[in-house]
């Protein structure tokens, strides 16, 4: 009887894993276009002088005096329409003009915004940013 169980439970995990792995081959090949990850940074600063970075290694938002913002743009480039679906690692005070929306083919504009309230510690502050691309 034990060894019936057995056969059983190895039976039904590999069935598990044999499912799991064809849900996951198709996700990827027909759901999923594309994962990016984009680099955020910003200080928290009094100061009198406005700081900035045009860098493109990452959206770098600058010197932000707390209880103002700072805003910069990502260029996007779709060669298809996609849904665009987008998560801020990092900080609360960073965020899209716009979440989970279709991106038509070409290049298109998506604003991103620092917001650090009034009573923000001073510092240096980072983060990332996923950009998930899904088919339409």
């Amino acid at each position: 009887m034990k060894k019936n169980s057995l056969k059983r439970i190895v039976f039904f995990s590999s069935l598990v894993i044999l499912l799991s792995s064809i849900i996951l081959v198709f996700y990827f090949n027909y759901f999923l276009l594309d994962v990016v990850y984009v680099n955020f940074d910003f200080k928290v600063k009094e100061d009198k002088n406005i700081g900035f970075n045009l860098d493109q290694d990452a959206l770098h938002f600058g010197i932000i005096p707390p209880g103002s913002n700072s805003h910069r743009d990502l260029v996007l480039n779709s060669e298809v329409p996609a849904r665009l679906l987008i998560k801020v690692f990092g900080s609360n005070y960073v965020y899209p003009t716009k979440n989970n929306f279709l991106i038509e083919p070409g290049e298109s504009t998506l604003t991103f915004t620092a917001s650090p309230p009034v009573d923000m510690p001073k510092g240096n502050y980072s983060g990332k940013i996923r950009l998930v691309f899904k088919k339409v």
